[in-house]
């Protein structure tokens, strides 16, 4: 299913590189998180052309995000992390075609009511940016039904 999905997601909104035919993708594999828990979500990294690209590993992400309360209680709340970092080459040689895949986890603190935009970005200067991502922290359920 993640395959067919990432399929579809390169074929309608892939976002090109500054060099090459590259595309990043960031995907989740639910749209309501939950409130002051981490948020795990999918990074791919696809090389569309018919060369190879040279481009930062995918170790070498930043995120950032924008929280909003639908309720109108709280003014709207911005995040970001640095660059999501463990180890490895600064800059990797992507052959044509290949797709590379990381989970990221990020700790966005949001509340009960909040809606979420997501995206990464892969690469300082003239980086390879991802697609948003649209999640929902549910408010809390009201004890008179409504």
């Amino acid at each position: 299913m993640r395959i067919f999905l990432f399929g579809v997601l390169a074929l309608c909104f892939g976002i090109p590189a500054a060099e090459g035919r590259a595309h990043l993708f960031l995907v989740t594999r639910r749209l309501s998180i939950a409130a002051g828990k981490p948020v795990s979500l999918d990074v791919y990294l696809y090389n569309e052309g018919s060369t190879a690209t040279k481009l930062p590993a995918l170790e070498y992400l930043s995120a950032e995000w924008l929280l909003d309360d639908i309720t109108g209680r709280r003014l709207g709340r911005a995040g970001l992390s640095a660059t999501i970092t463990t180890h490895g080459s600064p800059n990797v040689l992507i052959p044509a075609g290949a797709v590379s895949h990381r989970k990221i986890e990020l700790d966005i603190k949001a509340e009960a009511g909040d809606m979420v935009t997501v995206k990464v970005k892969l690469g300082e200067r003239r980086g390879v940016e991802s697609n948003t991502v649209l999640l929902c922290c549910p408010g809390k359920k009201r004890s008179d039904g409504i």
